[in-house]
C-alpha cells in the first residue's frame, strides 16, 4: 500500500491501523514530525503495544529520548497482539 492509498483508506475508514501505516511511511520518508501526528491519531483510536512502540521510534528520531523511554515502558504494559 502506498501513501495515496493510505490517504484514501483514511478518508473511507479512519482507523488506528491506517494511521499507523501512514506514520510508518512518513518515518521512512524522513518526516518524523508528521509521523508523530499520525501516530498520535492512531493512539487516540486504539492504544496497542505496536503503535506505542512505533511512537517511541518516532520520538527517538525527533531526539526526544525521555518521551521515547516513557512510551517504551508503557508499551511493555500493553498486551501483545
Amino acid at each position: 500500500m502506498n501513501a495515496p492509498d493510505i490517504t484514501q483508506a483514511l478518508v473511507l475508514d479512519e482507523d488506528a491501523e491506517n494511521h499507523d501505516l501512514r506514520a510508518t511511511l512518513l518515518l521512512k520518508l524522513g518526516r518524523p514530525a508528521e509521523a508523530l501526528t499520525e501516530s498520535d491519531q492512531a493512539l487516540k483510536l486504539d492504544e496497542t503495544r505496536e503503535i506505542r512502540e512505533q511512537r517511541a521510534d518516532i520520538l527517538e528520531a525527533l531526539h526526544r529520548t525521555k518521551e521515547a523511554a516513557q512510551d517504551r515502558k508503557r508499551a511493555k504494559e500493553l498486551p501483545a497482539e
